[in-house]
């Protein structure tokens, strides 16, 4: 968990939720005390109930101030909550996608060694068509003039 909260995006977006779910729960609490009965607790989570969208209905503003407080809390915290879960998915996706392409550049490796070793062993016959063997690790790029070094010309299949 400690790797994704370090992400700068998620703490800014983590950041700014709080601060909206607090600023509606307390401007929520001082405009109308009498439907938020319990106080700034219980306009907190009044506030973290409806950025959620899960809405107990418990507790339902009736001023207008009140309505429209809770409206920005409806629209910004379904992003920012959306966009909060879809970080931590995505740090869970790139990690498993990163294993996934280093065991393939490990096998890739592999067989091009199993290859040069098989086509290293077979001594091309008088005139035959031969090709220079596989480069022995990934990402070596082939000489132009075909004659680099720890190659031999092998037969083609």
């Amino acid at each position: 968990m400690r790797a994704i909260f370090l992400r700068r995006g998620v703490v800014c977006v983590a950041g700014i939720s709080v601060f909206i779910i607090l600023a509606g729960g307390t401007s929520l609490a001082l405009l109308e005390p009498q439907t938020v009965k319990g106080g700034f607790g219980d306009g907190v989570r009044w506030a973290i109930v409806t950025a959620s969208t899960v809405g107990y209905g418990d507790i339902a503003p009736s001023t207008l101030f009140g309505r429209l407080i809770a409206v920005v809390l409806m629209l910004t915290g379904v992003g920012l909550v959306s966009t909060l879960a879809a970080s931590i998915t995505a740090y869970f996706l790139g990690t498993e996608e990163n294993t996934g392409l280093m065991e393939l550049k490990e096998r890739t490796a592999r067989i091009e060694g199993l290859l040069n070793t098989l086509l290293a062993d077979r001594r091309p016959a008088a005139g035959e068509v031969v090709r220079e063997s596989l480069p022995t690790a990934i990402g070596a790029a082939p000489s132009g003039d075909g004659a680099a070094a720890g190659r031999r010309a092998v037969k083609l299949p």
